[in-house]
């Protein structure tokens, strides 16, 4: 297939297939190869130093775009909400804490958000 003759294992021609992505009516290029993390979020495999290592997406095209490597306190949050989604205009670099508040702020808390008051009296 087409796909997998783009695909030779390296993080070069990943990248090159995350920037011919088309754009969906949101403007996401979402990531359609490989294997998906529990929340959603694309991930693949590839060879570094005869190693093979897992990477997200959404992630190493971020940094691709940055021009560097993504620190490991670097979380990369969506503006578009979208896991699959490795558009970097959509991608933004922030800390725990703020990828934690916007996930609230959206309501996307998936049972951590501020639990909801209660008109019930304990007794």
């Amino acid at each position: 297939t087409p796909k997998k003759r783009r695909l030779d294992g390296s993080l070069t021609s990943v990248i090159a297939l995350m920037r011919a992505l088309p754009l969906d009516d949101n403007g996401c290029q979402i990531w359609p190869a490989g294997a998906a993390t529990n929340n959603g979020y694309g991930r693949f495999n590839v060879r570094i130093d005869g190693r093979q290592r897992g990477i997200l997406a959404h992630r190493a095209s971020l940094a691709a775009h940055l021009g560097r490597e993504l620190t490991g306190a670097e979380e990369v949050m969506h503006s578009c909400d979208v896991p699959r989604c490795v558009n970097p205009d959509h991608l933004k670099i922030g800390t725990h804490r703020e990828n934690m508040q916007d996930m609230m702020r959206k309501g996307r808390g998936g049972g951590f958000a501020a639990p909801k008051p209660s008109n019930e009296r304990m007794t």
